[in-house]
């Protein structure tokens, strides 16, 4: 992929200018199957592959001021807190291997989906932040799931709308029913998936359907 990405609405960013400026740093995930962006400890974008240039010529995720920027404010400062405890000793000790930590975000398109944060190595501070593709429930899974939790057909297919980005309001209108209906499933939801909150039982369902 040659092709050089400028968004300036969205702090200047330009993939083919980073890549020169940062000697490839990601040369060997070049063609890598998920996007990967090289990261300092505060968010600034060093270097990143072919897929983390689409990701961000889609607005899956952006670049401000040349760091990434998830969706929002709150979101930033989730990811930054992740990525200050991947760099910071652990009771004041190092770890003898490399750390990651796996979570799930919306992105700047309102879809949801897995992230891993890897610190690159034990003695320094930059990170290696991927995200895996749409999420997607595939026929086979949802059946899954679904058995595993004795879903009703109704409960099922709120499932998948939560797992594609949707919000109670957004499901109530997807689905053509009315939203105190969408709380009353979703309360059975949570107690069939032993889980207490929204968000809870989307990361649950994500985990099991990635």
């Amino acid at each position: 992929m040659t092709t050089t990405m400028t968004l300036p609405y969205r702090g200047g960013y330009s993939s083919k200018g980073l890549a020169a400026q940062q000697h490839s740093q990601l040369a060997s995930l070049k063609h890598y199957p998920q996007a990967i962006f090289l990261l300092s400890r505060d968010m600034t974008l060093l270097d990143t592959n072919d897929l983390g240039e689409e990701a961000i010529a889609h607005q899956w995720i952006g670049v401000i001021h040349g760091k990434l920027h998830f969706n929002n404010s709150e979101n930033n400062a989730y990811v930054k807190c992740i990525a200050q405890r991947l760099c910071a000793p652990l009771g004041g000790v190092e770890l003898s291997g490399p750390r990651s930590e796996r979570f799930i975000l919306r992105n700047l398109d309102m879809v949801c989906r897995p992230y891993t944060m890897t610190r690159e190595s034990n003695d320094g501070d930059n990170l290696l932040l991927s995200i895996q593709a749409d999420i997607t429930c595939c026929d086979r899974k949802m059946e899954c799931l679904s058995r595993a939790f004795s879903l009703t057909t109704s409960e099922a297919r709120i499932v998948k709308m939560m797992v594609t980005g949707l919000k109670p309001k957004e499901i109530a209108y997807e689905a053509g029913i009315s939203l105190n209906t969408v709380r009353s499933h979703l309360r059975t939801l949570y107690a069939k998936m032993h889980v207490n909150s929204y968000n809870d039982a989307l990361t649950y369902a994500i985990k099991l359907l990635v």
